[in-house]
């Protein structure tokens, strides 16, 4: 089941228990349903093997340089707006442009402050966002070095094995496959 179900299902079920009583609170009810269910899907990603902290890796890591709040806008918005749709805390309307920080952007964001532990979670971008943000997202230049070093890897192992397969394949014991790799790496 995709997390975006997961947080569907979830959605329903809260509403369907009658989760806002007024106005008043609904607003407040609906922030603590969104930080509850980024709560949720931060386990889901621990307990799956994803992002550890609600962080997702980022490619291409933006560096963020203002503090952004109800009413900013510009690319530092819309690559925020990104970061927190990739991570699944923000779905845009159809139709709705991004690189304006309105109330959507506002709770989505304090869903990801909560679920990363920033306090307070209020949806605002500020110092202590940009400091977490900075320490869950990795540029994606360390994703692809790590990536190709991890590739290299692999390929060492899958070659060392194809080899001791071949060398057992034709009788050769072990001295011998080790003779042969050393004299095969001084060549």
């Amino acid at each position: 089941m995709s997390i975006k179900k997961f947080t569907f299902g979830l959605a329903v079920v809260a509403l369907a228990l009658g989760v806002a009583v007024s106005a008043g609170a609904q607003t407040t009810d609906l922030q603590t349903l969104l930080a509850d269910i980024a709560r949720l899907e931060a386990q889901i990603r621990m307990l799956t093997g994803g992002a550890p902290t609600g962080g997702v890796p980022m490619s291409g890591a933006t560096s963020f340089t203002r503090d952004l709040t109800i009413g900013s806008s510009g690319a530092d918005v819309t690559a925020l707006q990104t970061i927190l749709e990739n991570g699944g805390y923000l779905v845009m309307p159809v139709g709705v442009p991004k690189g304006y920080f309105g109330n959507l952007t506002k709770m989505a964001l304090a869903a990801w402050q909560t679920a990363n532990g920033v306090t307070p979670a209020y949806g605002y971008f500020g110092p202590v966002s940009r400091a977490k943000y900075n320490a869950v997202c990795t540029p994606a230049e360390e994703e692809e070095e790590a990536a190709e070093e991890e590739e290299i890897e692999v390929k060492k192992v899958i070659a060392e094995t194809i080899w001791h397969e071949f060398a057992h394949h034709f009788g050769m014991n072990e001295n011998e496959v080790r003779l042969r790799e050393r004299k095969r790496e001084t060549e």
